[in-house]
């Protein structure tokens, strides 16, 4: 256990030669980061299931500063290279769930390693060394037959723990994170000649940046929880797989959310999911000759994007609306996204100066993203439909779900 400190105070007051104790009394919450190894087995084969346990004796978890770092060991029949694809250690996690003490299932994210590679370039690194482990870049050669440490930020795993919010655990208590890894074929690009290649991953352990309330904000916070409850936000994702192998396609969601805040389609060759040489997480090089979302009788955008820089210039607007990229994400450039970053992408947001006002989804006000291709080949598609979840957190012990 570590207690943090207030580093930009400390070179404020260093800089202009003062010191300064804040009085206990002011003091809301003391931070801590620990390290806990609640893994149910010592370690895990791909394709295989398993859970973590976050329960810590705190009151609030940043988990936005929250890390799982885990060893991965390549095994493969000879010394090539091994790499892991764009979206960095995230790619071995194909399906995650967090459940409530109770065993009530919270959110539910399918191909979130997907979705975060279409939405965060992952070329960035979290802490140092010799405190969290390496972070493993997008397409960096892992050692064959050796141990590789990773680490991968909390919020990236399960959309649940990527709020700006403290996830209040002294109320929801304590939370399991349930996972599938994913195959080999889909978590590794390798060599042509790697068919029997596999990997496992061991030592899981979690980094958490806690904080302990004083008495006077944990009685407010209890006060609210008995009443009312605690509201705790975030944006969860619903996914949709079709397939396709026409030159026209229309893919449709039947996720009924209040707020739905937007979608995007993430478009891949078949061929691709089952080379070992490429990357699964890609999409295809842009073939993409026109697109129209419609949500009920309603067009989003009212006029048929049908040019590629229509195209790139209403996914740059439509992910800055999902706004949970921003921090980390670098800029993406005109030929990125015809390469392997081209996705349709809509915001049905009803207000650019609101937060949160999306529009309404269900199964008789679907959303639908009409395609016409250039080409004509086998496709797979993830549609990913972002929506605001919320989890009225009481006292009690109960959880209220709202979507």
């Amino acid at each position: 256990m570590e207690q943090k400190s207030g580093e930009i105070d400390t070179q404020l007051l260093a800089l202009n030669g003062l010191t300064f104790a804040p009085p206990s009394e002011l003091s809301l919450a003391s931070a801590h980061r620990l390290r806990v190894f609640p893994a149910l087995r010592e370690s895990y084969a791909a394709g295989t299931s398993g859970y973590i346990d976050l329960s810590v004796g705190s009151d609030m978890i940043d988990t936005q500063n929250s890390f799982i770092e885990f060893k991965i060991q390549v095994k493969t029949s000879d010394a090539s290279d091994v790499k892991l694809p764009e979206n960095g250690a995230l790619s071995v996690f194909r399906e995650t769930v967090v459940r409530d003490r109770a065993g009530a299932e919270i959110d539910r994210s399918q191909y979130h390693n997907v979705f975060i590679r279409d939405h965060l370039k992952t070329n960035c690194t979290f802490g140092t060394e010799p405190t969290m482990g390496s972070v493993t870049a997008p397409n960096a050669t892992l050692v064959s037959d050796g141990i590789n440490t990773v680490c991968v930020p909390l919020s990236w795993v399960n959309p649940f723990f990527s709020s700006p919010k403290l996830l209040p655990t002294n109320i929801i208590g304590s939370l399991r994170l349930e996972f599938i890894l994913a195959p080999a074929i889909e978590a590794l690009i390798m060599g042509d000649n790697e068919s029997n290649a596999t990997y496992e991953i061991s030592n899981m352990n979690v980094w958490l940046d806690t904080y302990s309330m004083a008495d006077s904000a944990l009685r407010s916070m209890q006060m609210i929880a008995s009443n009312s409850g605690l509201a705790y936000p975030w944006v969860s994702q619903h996914a949709t797989v079709n397939t396709s192998d026409g030159t026209y396609a229309n893919f449709v969601s039947l996720k009924s959310a209040s707020r739905a805040l937007g979608a995007s389609l993430h478009i891949s060759k078949s061929d691709d999911l089952v080379d070992w040489s490429k990357n699964s997480m890609s999409n295809e090089e842009f073939k993409v000759s026109s697109s129209q979302w419609s949500l009920g009788s309603m067009y989003m955008p009212v006029k048929r994007l049908d040019t590629n820089p229509a195209h790139f210039c209403n996914t740059l607007y439509s992910n800055d609306a999902f706004g949970h990229c921003r921090e980390f994400a670098c800029e993406l450039t005109f030929a990125e996204f015809l390469a392997s970053y081209g996705t349709l992408n809509t915001t049905l947001e009803r207000s650019g100066v609101l937060d949160a006002q999306g529009s309404a989804t269900s199964s008789s006000r679907p959303l639908i993203c009409d395609v016409n291709w250039s080409t004509s080949e086998d496709r797979t598609t993830i549609l990913f439909l972002a929506y605001q979840k919320v989890a009225l957190c009481f006292a009690s012990g109960s959880t209220v779900i709202k979507a």
